[in-house]
C-alpha cells in the first residue's frame, strides 16, 4: 500500500527524479540493514571478548586461591608425613621411667618446637595449629590463649583474634564430645577445608585431617591435625566499588552459606540475594550469565566444597557499546552521504542517456525520418548499446526508404516494409517508458531485464541488414520481445514453447513470428478478463520446417479471415507481409495459412523449407 502511494506521488515527476529516488531508496534500506548487523555482530564480540577476559582474571583470582590453600595444605603435610611427629602423636616415643620428664623436655626443645616454628615461618600469616592425639599422652602443649573448644581462658580467643600464630598439642578426650569432631572423626582421607566450631562467627575456617600410624600403612588413625586461618588471608581481601566498574568475587560453601568476610559482600549478598542465589543454583559449572546490570560467572575452587560467582557490572561494557553505536551510526551517516552523491551523479548521467534517446524517437516518430544527426553515446552498456541498435534502425530505415525510391523490386518494397511494421518507435517509446515506470518503482533488476531484452529484440531484429536469420535468433528475438510485454503486461499472458532442437540451426527470413504475436496482443483479449494462453511451435515434416502460432483469444471473425492475406489493411498488415516475403524468399508453395473460429482461439501455420545456407 505503502508502495503505491508513493509510486503514485512520483510517477510524473522527471526522470532524474525518479532514478534519484528509486537508487537512493534501494541503497538506504542496505545501508540500515548492514548498519544495524555491523552494530549487533560488534556488540556481541564485545561482550563475549569481555566476558573471555572476565573469565581469564577470575581464573587468575581462582589460581591465587588454590595457591593459597596448597600451601597451608603443605605446612600441614610438614606434620603429616613426619615419621617422628606420628611417633610423638602415637605415644611411642615416651616411656614411663625416670628419664621420662628429661625426654619431654629435650623433644620438645630439640625437635617439636623447630619444627613447628619453621611451619610458621614458612607462611608468617596469623593462623592456629591444632594436634589432637587418638590415644591419651602424658604430654600436652596448650597456651594461654589456646582454641576456645577448650575452655581453658575464655578473656583471650584466638579464633576471633588471629593475630598471631599458635600451636597446641592435647588429647582426644578435650574435644570427644564436641559436635564438631564427632562429625568429622573417622571420615577424613584426605584434606577437608570446613567450617567448625565458632568459625563462621570469625571469619576463619578450618583445614583437618587424620593422621594414619605409618606402621599400620595408615589403616589405624592416631590423631587429627586441625590448622585454622583467616579467610580474609586465603581469599585476599577485595573492596566494592561500584563507579570504578570494577568487579568482585563472591565465594559459597556447598550449602549456599557466603564466606566472603567483607562487610561490603554481606551487605551486597543481602541487597540481591535472590538474583544471586538464583545463579549459585541454576548456573552451570564455568559458565556466563548477563543480568540488566552484571556479568555473573560461576566457577569450582579446586579440592573444596566451595564456589566462586564472580560479579561484574555492565557499566564498562555499556561504554564500549555506546562508543560502537556512534562509530556505526557516523559510519552509515557517512556511507548514506556518499551513496547520494553517487546516485545523484549515476542518475543524472543515466536520466539525460535516456532523455535523449527518447527525444530522439520522439522527432523520429514525429516523420522526421530523414534527420542527418544520429545519437553520440560512446558508453558500452545496455543504454549505449541501446543507442547504437537506433541508429542502426534509423539508418536502415533511412536507406530502406531511399531504396524504395530507387527500386521497384517488390522483395525490397517487402523488406522494407516488414522493418517499418516490426520496428515501429511506438514499441521502443513504450518500452523506454514502462523502463521509467520501473526505476521509479525501485525495481532496479526489471529495469536491468528491460533494457537487455529490448537490447536483445533490436539486436536480432535488425540482424546488421540481413534478412536471413537462423530459427534459433527468431525465437530468441520474439522471445525478447514476449519477455518485454511479460513485464509491461504481468497478468496479460501465458506463453508456451515446443521446438524441435534439430530445427534450430536451420535458417528462416527474420521477423515471421512476432507480427502474429503482436496481433493476439491487440486483437485477441477482446476485454478478457483472465490471462490468454499462446502456444509456439517449430517442427520438421521431411524438407519442411512448421511454425505454429496457437492463441486461446477471441478468434476471427469469418468474413474477416479471408483478407488478411490479401488486403493491405493496416491492422492485417504485418500478417500479410510475412506472407509475401516469404514466398518472394522461397516459393508460392510456402507461406501462411489461419485457422480462426470465433470465440474459441486462432491457429496460425508457418511452412518454410529445410535450408541451411
Amino acid at each position: 500500500m505503502l508502495i503505491n502511494i508513493i509510486s503514485h506521488k512520483i510517477s510524473n515527476k522527471k526522470f532524474f527524479y525518479k532514478l534519484i529516488f528509486a537508487y537512493f531508496f534501494t541503497a538506504i534500506i542496505p545501508v540500515i540493514f548492514i548498519g544495524v548487523l555491523s552494530y549487533k555482530v560488534a556488540i556481541s564480540n564485545l561482550e563475549k571478548q569481555s566476558i573471555n577476559n572476565l573469565v581469564q582474571a577470575q581464573e587468575k583470582y581462582k589460581d591465587g586461591i588454590e595457591n593459597n590453600l596448597n600451601e597451608y595444605v603443605n605446612l600441614c603435610n610438614g606434620i603429616y608425613y613426619d615419621e617422628r611427629m606420628q611417633e610423638f602423636i602415637s605415644g611411642k616415643f615416651y616411656k614411663i621411667d625416670p628419664n621420662f620428664y628429661y625426654d619431654q623436655f629435650v623433644f620438645k626443645k630439640d625437635y617439636l618446637m623447630p619444627k613447628i616454628q619453621t611451619i610458621f615461618g614458612i607462611k608468617p600469616n596469623a593462623m592456629n595449629l591444632s594436634i589432637i592425639a587418638y590415644t591419651d599422652n602424658p604430654i600436652e602443649i596448650i597456651s594461654g590463649n589456646f582454641d576456645d573448644v577448650i575452655d581453658i581462658d575464655s578473656k583471650s580467643n584466638v579464633i576471633k583474634d588471629l593475630s598471631n600464630q599458635n600451636f597446641q598439642f592435647y588429647n582426644i578426650s578435650r574435644v570427644k564430645e564436641e559436635q564438631w569432631f564427632r562429625q568429622i572423626k573417622g571420615k577424613l582421607d584426605a584434606y577437608k577445608w570446613i567450617q567448625i566450631s565458632r568459625d563462621k562467627e570469625y571469619k576463619s575456617v578450618s583445614l583437618v585431617r587424620e593422621v594414619g600410624d605409618y606402621e599400620t600403612f595408615q589403616s589405624k588413625k592416631i590423631g587429627m591435625i586441625k590448622l585454622t586461618v583467616r579467610l580474609a588471608d586465603i581469599f585476599e581481601e577485595e573492596k566494592i566499588n561500584n563507579d570504578s566498574g570494577a568487579g568482585f568475587s563472591l565465594f559459597f560453601d556447598k550449602s549456599g552459606y557466603l564466606l566472603s568476610p567483607e562487610i561490603e559482600k554481606i551487605n551486597y549478598l543481602n541487597r540481591n540475594k535472590t538474583e544471586i542465589m538464583t545463579q549459585i543454583y541454576s548456573l552451570e559449572q564455568n559458565k556466563s550469565s548477563i543480568t540488566n546490570e552484571n556479568v555473573l560467572i560461576k566457577t569450582k575452587i579446586p579440592n573444596t566444597e566451595w564456589v566462586m560467582l564472580s560479579v561484574y557490572p555492565l557499566k564498562q561494557i555499556k561504554l564500549g557499546a555506546g562508543k560502537i553505536k556512534a562509530i556505526t551510526l557516523l559510519a552509515c551517516i557517512g556511507s548514506l552521504m556518499m551513496l547520494f552523491f553517487v546516485t545523484y551523479r549515476i542518475s543524472s548521467k543515466i536520466s539525460k542517456r535516456i532523455t535523449n534517446i527518447t527525444k530522439y524517437i520522439s522527432a523520429y516518430q514525429n516523420e522526421n525520418k530523414t534527420m542527418d544527426t544520429a545519437l553520440t553515446d560512446i558508453h558500452r552498456d545496455e543504454i549505449g548499446y541501446l543507442a547504437t541498435s537506433v541508429n542502426e534502425m534509423v539508418e536502415r530505415i533511412n536507406k530502406l526508404i531511399e531504396d524504395v525510391y530507387k527500386a521497384n523490386l517488390d522483395k525490397k518494397e517487402s523488406e522494407l516494409k516488414a522493418l517499418q511494421a516490426q520496428i515501429n518507435p511506438h514499441f521502443l517509446y513504450n518500452s523506454l517508458s514502462a523502463i521509467s515506470r520501473l526505476s521509479a518503482s525501485g525495481d532496479s533488476n526489471k529495469v536491468e531485464f528491460m533494457v537487455r531484452r529490448l537490447t536483445n529484440f533490436y539486436r536480432m531484429t535488425l540482424n546488421r541488414g540481413k534478412n536471413i536469420i537462423t530459427i534459433e535468433g527468431e525465437f530468441e528475438q520474439i522471445k525478447a520481445y514476449i519477455d518485454i510485454y511479460s513485464v509491461r503486461k504481468r497478468d496479460f499472458f501465458n506463453v508456451y514453447y515446443s521446438i524441435d532442437p534439430d530445427v534450430m540451426e536451420y535458417k528462416t527470413v527474420k521477423v515471421i513470428l512476432q507480427p502474429f504475436v503482436e496481433n493476439i496482443f491487440e486483437h485477441a483479449i477482446y476485454n478478457r478478463t483472465w490471462p490468454i494462453n499462446i502456444l509456439l511451435t517449430a517442427s520438421k515434416n521431411n524438407d519442411t520446417v512448421i511454425f505454429t502460432v496457437i492463441d486461446d483469444g477471441i478468434g476471427i471473425r469469418p468474413e474477416k479471415q479471408s483478407g488478411l492475406l490479401t488486403n493491405d489493411n493496416t491492422k492485417s498488415y504485418g500478417i500479410k507481409n510475412v506472407n509475401e516475403r516469404i514466398q518472394i524468399q522461397y516459393g508460392t508453395g510456402y507461406g501462411v495459412d489461419i485457422y480462426s473460429k470465433y470465440g474459441m482461439g486462432t491457429v496460425i501455420t508457418i511452412k518454410i523449407p529445410i535450408n541451411k545456407q
